[in-house]
């Protein structure tokens, strides 16, 4: 509820009374008072009670929290009162507001639950919690300007600056100078603020008070002492007294620089309409443009959204321009300059702020906080203290310190906590560890963890865990790429090893997910130039680390369609493998040798590599490894046309896998199992197994296994008729392929294609060209969602000449003289794959099992007329 004004004191007192079933007479002997004086105050003679007697009441009656709050509330303001007091009253001089140099931009949200907030009866304090440069005094300045003169604070709203405030004790005496309490001593007592503040409804508002936490105690005293004050106070972290509430303050809405709208639309984002007007108060000839909207966005983005940066930023930006402004921000911050001179202190620079906020840290706090700049995109518990100097102490203190003062966030997890830095406070705190000299010993920690990390990982990449782990994986990519890049660049050789390390090591994680951009780069550099019998010149463990590495390059290779070049890396770790006996290795490099095989067209090349793969399975190694090799000789002979073949090892890999709890071959080996189907014209088995091999997949975050599944899944929409459903497929699995970095196969890809003409065919190059559009807009989540619907009911009979296509009309003809599939192809000049998938396609539109059924309903149906003898 609204704060409303209290009921009269006299009334609820005696109301409180008689409920307690007490005489003036009891209640004032419980109190140590008079009875005349009980009577005075009921009759509201005594208009004005002293604290400690209002405190000494509640005490007779025994009143709870909130009874005791609402009899303190009722006490009359002192400055509404007609009658002069013996004493002067102290004087509510000016407040010392801070400037409004210009509107507060994007934070109309929070002004709005701020405001009810403070006009809430129960609420006693509000801090605004957020790193320094967010906004924190800026938005307690605009919510608190708007409340002078509102009913709920007749004794007014009073501004006080805490930030000259260097130790706890001077903040007494600086809230006493405020409300302008400057009569003697002893209205600069705390008991003197706390006899005052009693008897005032008022809202104060107390300013950076991160640096003088240890006065949170007196400023509880405050509280406690009567219910007509309200603090609305802004720190880095909470001041953690029982009548506090916080509203963290967040940064200002960003763009996607990868999907900017116009301009117009563009200065909408709060972030960006803060830096046009900043920048056009410097210059006011500037204008966010088509030209320069990318550069701005950028700029805000990597501001993180601060207020205080963008507007240092902005100024500058305005007369260098965008685009040279963001090359020199990517090289360091003091680009920021001086800001303005009229600015508190910590504002002249973003450096400034950062540094004002580090020097008030102890040297554990700032010794983590040094080494976290190394994370890239937020971090856990062990990582953190696998970074940590042995002066950090206990890192999870130490890391909840730096959370409370704002300058680590901590984010829920699925399975733990994460912390993160804004970019702004990681490159100051990045700038401070080179300083220190100990930056190469913090990232080299940081690579060694993750390489752990990774290796860790890889042995559960392919049962039970798998899901979970790949989720793991995921969230520390920025931090494998930013160990990477180190790797790359540096130089040293412990470097040089932790990078193989990581590359090796995520080969399967990347593999079914795809593989980032930078991959190749990185590969490029740790393995060097191929140079004539490297490989069998190697020694020690860098033997086995290279050799990981060279697989993990191939199928990098593989999935961005580099068939050769992927041949040529496992070939090179086929020949260390062989000379160590490493049957893990031999089964990873002859994997790539066979697949690289097959989409190169040497399917005898392809089916002898993995035969060969198959059998050292059986004899040395896994279950796992039975169902890889199985399902490519699977896959292998579905693509030759050998189904029956592929049909018997899809479901030897099916079994295999199921049996071992391995979770990557059986979303595959159904996939194969599905497109048997597929070719034999069972529409709906064949949608079954398509439909389990996407759920199994994407539970797994195989992405790679997912886009296969879906593109079978479009090819069935074209058989079962739905020409839009089946493009609107194709096109998200197009966007998938793009998105996630894997290629479709050369020989899968063919085969899906001819499977699409038909769903071409049927639509006009306008339908088609959106439903293809609209596939591709469409999420992952989406895709899949889309993809497991179930296909529509087909009436019987319903198929018309109309819903056939001119070419499945042609096969139709020829199917009712007779001709076998190769014989339509020849007529038709087509291959007998495509003559085969368009006779599976009328079979599914007529509702028909064989060739005899399909020509009766054609007749029954009028699409095709019988023979005269």
């Amino acid at each position: 509820m609204k704060r409303a004004e209290p009921p009269p004191f006299a009334d609820l007192l005696r109301g409180l009374r008689e409920t307690a079933g007490l005489t003036q007479e009891e209640l004032a002997e419980r109190a140590g008072l008079t009875g005349k004086g009980i009577s005075a105050l009921e009759r509201g003679d005594r208009r004005h009670p002293y604290p400690a007697t209002v405190r000494a009441i509640a005490d007779a009656l025994e009143l709870d929290n909130a009874e005791r709050a609402a009899l303190i509330a009722a006490i009359p303001s002192r400055s509404s009162l007609a009658e002069g007091r013996s004493r002067a009253e102290p004087s509510m001089g000016p407040s010392p507001w801070p400037p409004e140099t210009s509107p507060l931009v994007g934070r109309d949200e929070e002004l709005d639950l701020l405001k009810d907030q403070l006009l809430l009866a129960e609420v006693r304090l509000v801090t605004i919690v957020g790193p320094g440069g967010v906004g924190k005094t800026r938005l307690a300045a605009a919510v608190s300007r708007g409340l002078v003169g509102h009913p709920a604070f007749p004794d007014g709203v009073t501004f006080v600056d805490l930030s000259s405030a260097t130790v706890p004790s001077v903040v007494v005496s600086i809230l006493a100078r405020a409300l302008g309490l400057t009569e003697g001593a002893a209205t600069a007592s705390l008991d003197g603020l706390e006899a005052f503040m009693a008897t005032r409804r008022l809202l104060l508002v107390l300013d950076n008070l991160e640096q003088v936490l240890a006065a949170a105690p007196d400023i509880g005293r405050l509280i406690g002492a009567g219910t007509g004050v309200t603090i609305l106070a802004t720190s880095r972290e909470p001041l953690r007294l029982r009548w506090e509430r916080t509203l963290p303050l967040m940064p200002l809405a960003l763009p996607d620089p990868r999907h900017l709208p116009d301009p117009e639309d563009l200065a909408l984002v709060p972030a960006v309409s803060l830096f046009v007007e900043r920048a056009r108060a410097s210059t006011p000839s500037f204008r966010l443009t088509a030209a320069n909207a990318a550069p701005v966005a950028e700029l805000c983005v990597r501001l993180d959204g601060l207020p205080l940066a963008i507007e240092l930023v902005a100024a500058r930006a305005a007369q260098l321009g965008p685009g040279p402004t963001l090359d020199r921000l990517a090289n360091r911050l003091p680009v920021l300059g001086p800001g303005n001179r009229d600015a508190p202190a910590r504002h002249q620079s973003l450096l400034a702020t950062l540094q004002w906020s580090y020097d008030l840290l102890d040297e554990r706090e700032q010794s983590l906080f040094r080494r976290l700049a190394v994370f890239a995109g937020g971090w856990t518990l062990a990582a953190a203290e696998a970074i940590a100097g042995p002066e950090s102490g206990d890192v999870f203190e130490a890391l909840l310190s730096l959370a409370d003062k704002s300058l680590v966030f901590v984010q829920e997890g699925d399975e733990e906590p994460r912390f993160r830095m804004l970019d702004t406070a990681s490159t100051h705190a990045l700038e401070l560890l080179e300083r220190s000299g100990e930056l190469a010993d913090v990232r080299l920690l940081h690579a060694r963890h993750f390489a752990d990390l990774a290796e860790a990982a890889a042995g559960l990449m392919q049962g039970a865990e798998q899901a979970r782990t790949a989720a793991r994986l995921e969230r520390e990519e920025d931090n494998f790429r930013r160990a990477l890049d180190w790797a790359r660049t540096t130089g040293l050789q412990d470097a040089h090893e932790e990078g193989l390390r990581i590359v090796g090591a995520l080969a399967w994680y990347w593999f079914l997910r795809g593989y980032p951009p930078e991959a190749r780069e990185w590969f490029e550099v740790l393995l060097g130039p191929e140079s004539e019998g490297e490989e069998a010149e190697a020694t020690g463990r860098i033997t086995v680390l290279r050799a990981n590495a060279l697989n993990a390059a191939g199928f990098r290779a593989t999935d961005q369609g580099e068939y050769e070049l992927a041949a040529r890396f496992h070939e090179r770790a086929l020949e260390t493998w062989r000379r160590l006996h490493d049957v893990p290795g031999l089964v990873m490099a002859l994997h790539g040798v066979g697949d690289t095989a097959l989409w190169l067209g040497k399917a005898d090349v392809a089916e002898r590599t993995y035969r060969e793969g198959l059998e050292l399975a059986r004899t040395e190694g896994t279950p796992t490894d039975v169902a890889l090799f199985a399902f490519h000789l699977g896959q292998l002979s579905w693509l030759v046309d050998r189904i029956d073949d592929a049909e018997r090892y899809a479901n030897d890999a099916l079994t295999v896998a199921r049996e071992a709890a391995n979770t990557t071959w059986p979303p595959y080996a159904l996939f194969i199992l599905g497109s048997v189907a597929h070719e034999r014209g069972d529409i709906q088995l064949a949608g079954v197994r398509y439909r389990e091999a996407i759920v199994l997949a994407w539970e797994h975050h195989d992405r790679l296994g997912v886009r296969m599944a879906v593109l079978g899944v479009a090819a069935l929409a074209a058989l079962e008729g739905d020409s839009l459903r089946a493009v609107r497929l194709a096109g998200a699995a197009s966007a998938l392929e793009g998105h996630a970095g894997i290629w479709a196969f050369p020989p899968i890809r063919e085969r899906h294609e001819r499977w699409q003409q038909t769903a071409e065919q049927g639509l006009d190059p306008t339908r088609r060209a959106a439903a293809w559009q609209e596939g591709r807009s469409m999420t992952m989540e989406e895709t899949i969602a889309h993809a497991l619907e179930p296909p529509p009911e087909r009436p019987d009979g319903a198929a018309t000449r109309d819903a056939l296509s001119s070419r499945e009309r042609e096969v139709l003809e020829l199917l009712a003289r007779g001709q076998s599939n190769r014989a339509i192809g020849e007529a038709l000049f087509v291959t007998e794959h495509t003559a085969k998938y368009h006779v599976s396609s009328l079979f599914n539109k007529l509702g028909a099992t064989n060739r005899a059924e399909a020509v009766t309903r054609a007749v029954a149906l009028g699409l095709l007329t019988v023979p005269e003898d």
